[in-house]
């Protein structure tokens, strides 16, 4: 029987993906051919549950997830996104997305140029049917969501939280008042620089980092390489929380508390540092890239490995994840990351 820590919750986004191939984006008022266009499911948790479901099929892991997405229409679109999710459904593989007569299911239009970029155009997303997740919450469990889902999405957080899952966020950067996003104790928060520090820029990134984590009650140790149980808190506030700053193929940079591999209550002390990326064999499509590197985390963290090897993991999978077209159609195989880490150890964490 698997742990409460085996158990992990996707909760978010389920669409179509319309990958289009192009030469350029055209300038204003311009044009340009459509050299390939292809459709596929797409959505930040459905191109994580896809990577993880693929992970766990082929491995003896007793991790099991579910798949929580927003409703999808009873349209050509809808009937795209169930048949491939039914393709990853199994026993431990929960898809709890279902069609509905009064919503349209949302497409993003994916424009991809050579250098593998993408411009995002998105349809139908404001209007997305309410989720409902409190049923598939777990206590012990990890609870990821990104943050497409506004109000909704805050609120399945802090219900996560309440019920004692641990929370991994994507994309949780809001911080003003009236606007701020919830970071519960634990959490641990995986961010691009599309959206915070500098791109290209290690220092701007790891400044941001450790600014993140002062300013959300995280602090050191009293004595570093510690493993820290919440005894030796500086007066007794700290929050215990881990960021990871993704940055595409200029790597990332992480630090805070690290979940023990035992997968109990404690935690490692991390100091800052920055991590270069695994080399990208053909650069094709970015798409996805940060779902498979959140994928590979939470795949690693479900069964209690190591920092070293969960971050190899992830690193590893978010750099086969861009040499393919899309997003969920470019999970990379289990067996294609573990001989890709063990090709490049030289660029696996110290």
């Amino acid at each position: 029987m698997s742990s409460p820590r085996s158990y992990i919750h996707i909760y978010g986004t389920v669409c179509v993906d319309r990958v289009r191939k192009i030469s350029t984006l055209p300038s204003r008022g311009g044009y340009v051919d459509i050299e390939d266009e292809r459709a596929m499911l797409g959505g930040e948790a459905a191109n994580t549950a896809v990577v993880l479901a693929q992970w766990m099929g082929a491995s003896s892991s007793d991790v099991s997830l579910v798949l929580n997405g927003n409703h999808v229409g009873k349209d050509a679109n809808g009937d795209l996104v169930m048949n491939l999710l039914n393709k990853i459904k199994t026993p431990r593989t929960n898809i709890a997305v279902q069609q509905c007569d009064d919503v349209a299911t949302p497409v993003c239009d994916i424009y991809v140029t050579p250098d593998g970029e993408r411009t995002m155009f998105g349809l139908g997303f404001m209007n997305v049917k309410p989720f409902t997740y409190k049923d598939h919450l777990r206590s012990g469990g990890w609870f990821t969501v990104d943050q497409n889902q506004g109000k909704e999405g805050r609120a399945a957080v802090l219900e996560a939280a309440r019920v004692g899952m641990t929370v991994y966020l994507m994309d949780f950067w809001r911080e003003s008042l009236d606007d701020a996003d919830p970071i519960p104790p634990g959490a641990i928060l995986q961010v691009s620089t599309d959206w915070v520090g500098a791109k290209g820029d290690i220092n701007a990134n790891m400044s941001w980092a450790s600014a993140w984590l002062s300013r959300h009650g995280t602090v050191p140790p009293l004595h570093k390489d510690h493993d820290d149980d919440g005894k030796n808190n500086v007066a007794g506030t700290n929050t215990f929380h881990f960021v990871i700053v993704t940055d595409g193929d200029r790597g990332f940079v992480c630090g805070g508390y690290w979940p023990t591999p035992s997968g109990g209550s404690a935690y490692t002390w991390m100091d800052m540092r920055h991590f270069p990326a695994f080399p990208i064999p053909l650069m094709v499509d970015s798409t996805g890239a940060g779902d498979t590197f959140r994928a590979g985390v939470l795949y690693g963290l479900a069964q209690c490995w190591s920092f070293h090897d969960t971050l190899s993991w992830a690193s590893a999978a978010g750099a086969l994840a861009c040499t393919r077209p899309g997003g969920s159609a470019s999970a990379p195989a289990h067996a294609e990351v573990a001989d890709f880490v063990s090709r490049n150890t030289q660029h696996t964490p110290p």
